[in-house]
């Protein structure tokens, strides 16, 4: 794949020309000539023939150049002026990242400045202005995470484009294992096209999971009196009890997804993780917590402790509950709650944020917990030979 131009790969050369095709004579004409339009032309002797949608945006056929590259110059503020313009900072999210901006701007600087090892930008560009951007950063030892795939509201159509070509990539990423996307369902393609690669590959490793985004200000929470004789330790398990913990949770939940955000069999360490974001000055560390009652292991938690600004849905700060004794589920999510937060505050964080199975977002909702919206997670093992094989269903859900 070239690396200045990847969309060669999908059959697109340079967006160029330089007169406005007004009628089918002329862009009869247009496709004699072997232009660079990526447009196909109707044929009357062919009616299964059609304008292919790659039609240049909103029927306009201009001098246009895009460029494609993995590099910006004023990287953080010329980004958030972008996503602004594009509404997908929108008034809630704005209020949401305020108290944090400068840790976002930041953060965001120095994470367009890494290499390919830690963070993976796409952008689409029109000159010096952007119109389209996408993002993969590393998650975990060997699970990265796509997000912010967004495009102004005039290059809409390149959003299906982008997702390809960062999927692309993530296929040809040796370093990954596994592939993680949180997206809402009203997200057409995503929906379509991940649903698609559940029912073609089938079998355990690969998965739908679906989440509540539970948050809250840490200034508002409340600790509660836990009437029970639970205990919290904060620490990474040792092989005895991570064995036990993993034994437990493979029974009720998805291995592929459990893989996929780093509790594996034979460990829940994200080391090189943490040590490939710290060489940028940027802060990835996981805490662990494990809940006891009367000597038996009955919950285990995560929380992860990022920069803000590695996500702008804050996905890096975010905690993860397993209840591993569903008979003190409410007793269990107080008990290792307090914990977590308390930490949180030690070290100044502004929110406290969770994703959680809907069916035990009441037990957050009764601590003073909001639901913003609602994810689906996308998760693959890479290494599966039917998905590196699945280029096809990727590309055919473009339409």
């Amino acid at each position: 794949m070239s690396e200045s131009n990847p969309f060669e790969t999908l059959g697109y050369k340079t967006f160029q020309h330089k007169r406005k095709v007004t009628n089918l004579r002329d862009r009869r004409s247009a496709s004699r000539r072997k232009t660079d339009l990526p447009i196909s032309f109707p044929d009357r002797r062919n009616k299964d023939r059609r304008v292919s949608e790659r039609r240049i945006i909103e029927r306009r056929i201009e001098e246009v150049r895009f460029d494609i590259t993995n590099k910006l110059k004023k990287n953080s503020e010329r980004l958030w002026d972008f996503y602004l313009k594009c509404n997908f900072l929108y008034p809630a999210k704005i209020s949401f990242l305020t108290p944090v901006k400068d840790e976002v701007l930041d953060t965001i600087e120095k994470l367009t400045n890494c290499t390919d090892n830690t963070c993976k930008f796409i952008f689409i560009m029109d000159k010096e202005e952007i119109i389209g951007s996408v993002m993969a950063v590393q998650y975990t030892d060997d699970t990265w995470m796509v997000q912010h795939i967004v495009t102004s509201p005039r290059h809409i159509i390149l959003t299906k484009e982008l997702i390809l070509q960062i999927l692309i990539w993530m296929m040809q990423n040796k370093k990954m294992h596994y592939f993680l996307n949180y997206y809402r369902e009203q997200t057409r393609w995503a929906s379509k096209t991940y649903q698609a690669l559940v029912d073609h590959i089938k079998g355990p490793r690969i998965a739908i999971e679906h989440f509540d985004y539970m948050y809250m200000k840490l200034s508002d929470y409340v600790s509660t009196q836990i009437n029970s004789n639970i205990n919290i330790s904060e620490a990474e398990p040792n092989k005895q009890d991570y064995n036990y913990i993993y034994n437990q949770l493979i029974k009720t939940e998805s291995e592929i997804y459990l893989n996929t955000v780093g509790i594996k069999h034979t460990s829940c360490s994200i080391k090189q993780a943490e040590e490939n974001y710290s060489k940028n000055a940027i802060t990835r560390i996981r805490n662990y917590f494990i809940a006891r009652s009367d000597n038996a292991i009955v919950g285990f938690a995560f929380a992860d402790i990022s920069s803000y600004g590695i996500s702008l849905s804050l996905l890096f700060n975010v905690f993860q509950i397993f209840i591993l004794d569903k008979t003190c589920k409410e007793e269990l999510y107080r008990a290792i709650l307090n914990r977590i937060n308390s930490t949180l505050i030690e070290l100044n964080k502004v929110y406290s944020i969770g994703i959680i199975n809907p069916e035990d977002r009441i037990y957050l909702e009764n601590l003073g917990y909001q639901c913003s919206r609602s994810y689906s997670a996308f998760v693959v093992d890479r290494k599966n030979e039917q998905f590196a094989k699945s280029y096809d269903i990727i590309n055919s859900n473009r339409k």
